[in-house]
């Protein structure tokens, strides 16, 4: 009964883990591959979301758009403090402070973030943090690991890819001119109109930005590198954004690619 007693106190910090990867050693020829391309080129993880309309083009599909858009991106912007909230018991506003630590110093290495989150009285000189906040943060930190609020600290998506950002290149004269296919802060009847004649007169954007029968649109998120269970918190916060907000006439569908 002792020991088992013993045992059940490390239940509550039991994590599932079922990203495949790390069912490899981190010394595997393979893994040590990927991590090194993935690092080069940056993860090919991403999430597309599907919107269906009667019309693809029209103005209130390219707002759904770009309110998706705008509410993904404060989703993405907020999630790292979030995240080093929940995690480490820190206010929204120390995690805040924390992140601010770690952009000032993230260039030194690895080493140099331990040494700074190991010394109260260096984060209060150099920091100017409160030394009762400081050696908080030295508690926390050592038993969460560098390695681990460094993961908690990415931005989950690396880039956002819809109608919206993407370009649209003509020629003008001897000369190559790059435009948006629609300027976001000016969508209406005749700027979407502009933009299906845009989009008519270059192949390339079929069955990429839209499908050939005109009723299909679709927004790209490129992810980060980050653990698979902070990417499953993120895929369903992206879930309740669409699932909260309808699109009326429109119909919205998410597709996790790993």
């Amino acid at each position: 009964m002792a020991l088992t007693a013993l045992f059940a106190c490390a239940i509550p910090f039991i994590k599932f883990d079922n990203d495949i990867k790390n069912f490899m050693a981190p010394d595997h020829p393979h893994r040590v591959f990927m991590d090194h391309y993935d690092s080069v080129f940056s993860s090919s993880e991403m999430i597309i979301i599907g919107v269906e309309s009667e019309d693809a083009y029209s103005r209130e599909t390219v707002e759904y758009i770009k309110f998706l858009k705008t509410e993904i991106e404060k989703l993405n912007w907020g999630f790292p403090a979030r995240s080093l909230s929940s995690e480490l018991g820190l206010t929204p506003d120390e995690a805040g402070m924390l992140i601010n630590a770690v952009n000032q110093y993230e260039i030194q290495g690895k080493d140099i973030l331990k040494e700074l989150f190991g010394s109260p009285e260096r984060m209060n000189a150099e920091l100017f943090w409160d030394i009762n906040f400081a050696n908080k943060v030295v508690g926390k930190v050592s038993r969460a690991g560098i390695e681990r609020v460094l993961a908690l600290y990415k931005f989950p998506a690396a880039g956002i890819r819809s109608v919206i950002s993407t370009d649209y290149i003509r020629g003008e004269n001897d000369k190559f001119v790059i435009e948006k296919l629609i300027d976001p802060e000016n969508i209406n009847d005749t700027s979407a109109a502009s933009m299906k004649e845009k989009v008519k007169s270059w192949d390339i954007y079929n069955n990429l930005l839209f499908s050939r029968d005109d009723t299909l649109t679709a927004i790209s998120i490129d992810m980060n590198a980050i653990e698979i269970n902070q990417r499953e918190k993120f895929d369903l916060e992206v879930e309740k954004i669409i699932k909260d907000n309808p699109g009326r006439g429109l119909r919205s569908t998410l597709r996790a690619n790993r």
